[in-house]
């Protein structure tokens, strides 16, 4: 039989910070007001008062292909 601390249960959940992007380890639900990589404070970004930066926007689709022109005629 192989003993398992609480701490390291499978549903140990991760998130990244806003700031950095590197993965910051959230145990027994207890959550950090600093970043533990680049020390940026999280406590805007959990209380809401600060928007998580997303990624960017998808570009605009291109715009329809318009009907071809009428072929010129020669002149003679």
């Amino acid at each position: 039989m192989c003993f398992r601390p609480a701490d390291a249960s499978a549903d140990a959940s991760s998130s990244k910070c806003p700031e950095c992007g590197q993965d910051i380890q959230v145990l027994s639900g207890i959550a950090l007001k600093r970043c533990p990589h680049c020390r940026c404070d999280l406590v805007p970004y959990l209380k809401g008062e600060k928007p998580v930066p997303a990624a960017p926007a998808a570009p605009k689709p291109p715009a329809s292909p318009s009907a071809p022109k009428a072929p010129n005629v020669p002149k003679a």
